[in-house]
């Protein structure tokens, strides 16, 4: 039951009479209020204590995209420093290995070849020669095109017949079929090649197409998150907020933006989708 405004005084030392004559009188639904807030207040601070308390709790992190921007970008400089290699092509690795850059830094120094060959960069023993004088696609002759493009398998295309393949991609295929984690697995337009683009190769394409571009790093730092075993989106309508967390299995978290809670789930993905 609420306390009166003469109970919630009597109850912290003061007496009635204490009251100074002149003072502005109090009404039961101002002291309702603020013994309401009062105690609202602390059982708030005891629901943490609770949560905290809780064998189902966990430790987790609210962050903007720039934070989560820096966060990506620390790992992949320290792959890149301790590997010698790209930072496209760290990303694309460590996409494979969920940003596990322990775990990669080990494995390459072992067997960089394998490595490369597992995450769809090298073509390994299937290399061919680039002996190609015309593009396959729009069959114009080489000396016909601007510029002709090839992975690592060998297989050579004209920049338009690229730029029109990204843009499909994009634009109509991989957005459709799972939003977020294949726009990182834009692959060579051969037949049965497996093959994959690295970023820079994507985003030299791209040059003169800055809308595509846009588009492509975004879903790109979409496909970084998602793939990410520690991030994830949060759900909420508008909400550009990445949780960070660490668990084995699902937890409920809140955001502490837009204040929807929601079980984060630990990365599905296989280690590298092999």
């Amino acid at each position: 039951m609420v306390r009166s405004g003469f109970s919630l005084l009597h109850s912290v030392g003061m007496e009635y009479s204490d009251i100074p004559a002149d003072s502005p009188s109090v009404s039961d639904d101002e002291a309702d209020y603020d013994y309401d807030d009062f105690y609202c207040n602390g059982e708030n601070c005891a629901m943490e204590v609770f949560e905290r308390e809780d064998p189902e709790y966990i430790e987790y992190a609210c962050l903007k995209v720039p934070e989560v921007e820096r966060l990506l970008k620390e790992t992949i400089d320290h792959v890149v420093s301790t590997l010698n290699i790209s930072s496209s092509l760290a990303k694309l690795l460590l996409y494979f290995y969920k940003w596990d850059d322990s775990t990669l830094i080990k494995l390459y120094s072992v067997d960089p070849c394998k490595v490369l060959v597992d995450c769809f960069v090298c073509a390994g023993s299937s290399k061919q020669q680039s002996d190609t004088i015309s593009c396959v696609v729009c069959t114009r002759l080489q000396g016909e095109c601007t510029k002709m493009y090839a992975l690592d398998c060998g297989h050579s295309f004209c920049s338009a017949c690229w730029l029109k393949y990204i843009e499909t991609q994009l634009c109509n295929g991989l957005s459709i079929t799972l939003v977020f984690i294949l726009s990182v697995r834009i692959g060579c337009m051969a037949s049965g090649c497996s093959l994959l683009c690295l970023e820079d190769f994507v985003l030299r394409i791209l040059s003169e197409r800055a809308d595509i571009r846009d588009k492509y790093e975004k879903l790109i730092f979409n496909d970084c998150v998602e793939s990410h075993s520690q991030l994830r989106f949060c759900p909420g309508v508008d909400c550009h907020i990445v949780i960070k967390a660490q668990c084995q299995k699902a937890k409920k978290v809140t955001c502490t933006s837009c204040r929807v809670s929601f079980w984060y789930v630990p990365s599905l993905l296989s280690p590298n989708l092999f």
